[in-house]
């Protein structure tokens, strides 16, 4: 599993540092390059900082990348909590963490996050939801 984060993260990341222009739901690509810096060299904290912000902003995309490092800290709480706020804001990935997060110790909550993920358009969500 940390694997499979790590490398989403990176994808997500390192694509947002190569765009020259930042979408409406993205923040500035220097913070994305620079938490991706300080994620590189292991600098996990000030990474989770730097993506706070964003979040704090209303970022959604920050948001998801900032519950992602809490995951791989090992603080599940942390990253279900922010999962939960940004899924709120509508976000699609979002909800579809929060889904799999859920899915051994709730099922019923696994599935309504599973058919809202479902709902924002994330494909995978969709047969999980049924």
């Amino acid at each position: 599993m940390k694997k499979i984060t790590v490398l989403i993260f990176a994808a997500l990341v390192l694509g947002a540092c190569a765009s020259t222009s930042a979408k409406k739901q993205d923040f500035p690509p220097d913070f994305y390059c620079k938490s991706a810096a300080a994620y590189n060299k292991g600098n996990f904290d000030e990474a989770k900082a730097l993506l706070a912000q964003g979040c704090a902003g209303g970022i959604n995309s920050a948001c998801v990348r900032q519950a992602i490092i809490a995951m791989e800290q090992g603080n599940i709480a942390e990253a279900s909590a922010i999962f939960e706020q940004t899924c709120k804001r509508g976000d699609g990935a979002a909800c579809y963490n929060l889904a799999l997060l859920k899915e051994d110790s709730d099922a019923k909550a696994a599935k309504k996050f599973y058919k809202k993920a479902c709902k924002l358009k994330v494909e995978q969500a969709c047969e999980k939801a049924k």
